[in-house]
């Protein structure tokens, strides 16, 4: 049985070559668990890299590192069970219980629970607007208790799912506050040590001198992948808890293999093995419907999402989106059963794993590359398909190739509006007027405007290499609108919004000159601006306010 399976997920090597070439990723590891056992592993690299004409190709292994990304909420997750299970912290008790200061927010909601924050459904807005050049973290870790309750809640309903990272920065620092403990410290003592997970941390200089790391790739919109600075995320950095692991296949085959194990009581009626984790009903329990075309349950959990097969996976991902929520309904072969998932993302690797707690099966899937669609998740679609011997597969190369020609006209569209809706005639006041430092209202983040050579300048936290050309748009609004390659070269986030590239300079928030309908009063000296980072923010989007004669000198990033 166990070769049989090992054949059949062999045979997928021309399929996966193909996903890489069409997404742009650099490489991929991945692994594969059924009724208990390891039944595959594989390694793989975009196709060109076999062109190597000075050796042979660099092939990542079992025990190559990569960062995981949002795979991080399930371990975060499964931290908090553990503390639950101790009675250190409750599942339904508001965060203002652990970290009173939240209560002099105005727009925080104080009902807010840490599950409402690990099931997505607390109404903070999803946006990268922390994430930098080369992945730099433009937000200190010191000044998150500051930053996000000011992020304006967009859904009232405490039942209603809203994906947002920002939720699990909030249950780090509650672990802390609560167990004078990291939630990373707390991953070492009782996860990482207890199954002995040697290739796994949370720290950016994990294995630093270890050649066996993954590196860090953006694909370009030829398909060729581009190297860009390693991710920075981790203990030690603002959300480091919602993205901060750093693992190898081996590594997440033992951690996930225990993770099933910690589930056989609730559906093969049997008692677990030794296992570390605890409250594992209540991680996996449905908290909030989720984004779904189809008539079966497609749910958030805690860390994890959940959908009963057949039906939709990968809905936080960049699949999803890019297919207009028209993803294929995944099947597996068998009766109805449930399928716990989740994607993770960075400005570099993006990662997949499913496990199928009926069948005692899993299957990982780590990628070093952001590309232009998410091969982890068309990977890990594909073995799943693949494993439970599904007829009429669905052509996963197909809806590869959809995604990124979808990709590539979403972001040519929206540098063709931006320029379709810019005014002529420049701005309505000399460029000096706008110049100046300008601080958000938390004073967590600064955007320094400045002329240089007669064209207009911003620079986010006074680093050289944060710094960007504005181009005026309408009225007091510049843009510093950008092609997708020339981010992705940058090492930046390349899936935003129009609206993310736009500043909407004006006078003070209350005064005479105030935003009225995204236009402002060219009549009355600038004082603030305000940047909408993600479509979810609601329209007063992130206010910075001008400090008077100041704005920042240039400086290097390190």
């Amino acid at each position: 049985m166990a070769d049989n399976i090992a054949d059949r997920l062999s045979a997928l090597e021309p399929q996966i070559i193909e996903l890489l070439s069409t997404s742009g990723t650099e490489r991929l590891s991945l692994g594969v668990i059924h009724q208990n056992k390891i039944v595959h592993t594989a390694n793989y690299i975009h196709p060109l890299l076999h062109m190597n004409f000075m050796g042979p190709p660099d092939l990542p292994n079992e025990e190559t590192v990569y960062p995981i990304g949002s795979l991080t909420m399930g371990l975060v997750a499964a931290v908090v069970g553990m503390l639950v299970d101790e009675g250190k912290l409750a599942w339904n008790i508001p965060i203002v219980t652990y970290v009173p200061e939240f209560r002099s927010h105005p727009s925080w909601r104080p009902q807010v629970t840490l599950t409402d924050l690990l099931a997505h459904r607390s109404g903070v807005p999803r946006g990268n607007f922390w994430l930098g050049v080369n992945n730099n973290i433009l937000v200190r870790k010191d000044n998150s208790n500051a930053m996000i309750p000011s992020l304006l809640a967009v859904v009232r309903s405490s039942e209603r799912f809203q994906y947002s990272d920002y939720g699990y920065e909030i249950v780090g620092q509650v672990i802390k506050k609560v167990t004078g403990q990291s939630w990373a410290q707390h991953l070492e003592a009782r996860v990482f040590q207890p199954l002995g997970l040697s290739r796994t941390g949370t720290s950016a200089l994990h294995l630093i001198h270890d050649t066996n790391r993954s590196g860090a790739y953006i694909g370009l919109s030829d398909g060729i992948p581009w190297k860009v600075e390693d991710v920075k995320l981790g203990h030690d950095t603002f959300m480091g808890a919602a993205g901060g692991v750093r693992s190898c296949i081996s590594d997440l085959l033992v951690l996930y293999k225990s993770f099933l194990n910690a589930m056989d009581p609730m559906f093969l009626n049997r008692n677990p093995s030794p296992t570390p984790f605890k409250q594992v009903k209540s991680l996996i329990t449905a908290r909030a419907l989720m984004p779904n075309p189809s008539p079966r349950e497609v749910s958030s959990a805690l860390g994890w999402c959940r959908t009963q097969l057949p039906g939709p996976m990968g809905a936080t991902g960049m699949n999803f989106q890019l297919s207009l929520g028209r993803i294929p309904e995944i099947r597996s072969g068998f009766a109805s059963h449930l399928a716990l998932h989740h994607l993770g993302s960075s400005t570099g690797p993006s990662s997949a794993v499913c496990l199928f707690p009926e069948m005692q099966s899993g299957i990982i899937v780590l990628t070093n590359t952001f590309g232009l669609n998410d091969c982890a998740d068309f990977v890990a679609q594909l073995l799943t398909e693949t494993l439970f011997l599904v007829m009429n597969k669905h052509d996963f190369i197909s809806l590869a190739k959809q995604a990124t020609e979808r990709h590539l006209a979403w972001y040519k569209k929206i540098g063709e509006a931006v320029e379709r809706a810019r005014e002529a005639g420049g701005p309505p006041r000399a460029l000096r007027e706008y110049e100046g430092r300008y601080v958000n209202t938390t004073e967590t983040l600064t955007i320094d405007v400045m002329e240089i050579d007669g064209k207009l300048h911003m620079m986010f936290e006074n680093l050289a290499d944060e710094t960007y050309e504005l181009f005026h748009y309408q009225k007091d609004t510049w843009t510093w609108v950008s092609s997708r390659d020339q981010l992705a070269e940058m090492g930046r986030w390349t899936t935003v919004e129009a609206g993310y590239h736009l500043l909407e300079f004006g006078p003070s928030v209350n005064g005479p000159g105030s935003v009225q309908g995204g236009q402002t009063n060219s009549g009355h000296a600038i004082e603030r601006l305000i940047w909408r980072f993600h479509e979810n923010v609601p329209y007063e989007g992130m206010l910075f306010v001008k400090r008077e004669g100041s704005h920042g000198r240039i400086s290097n990033s390190d």
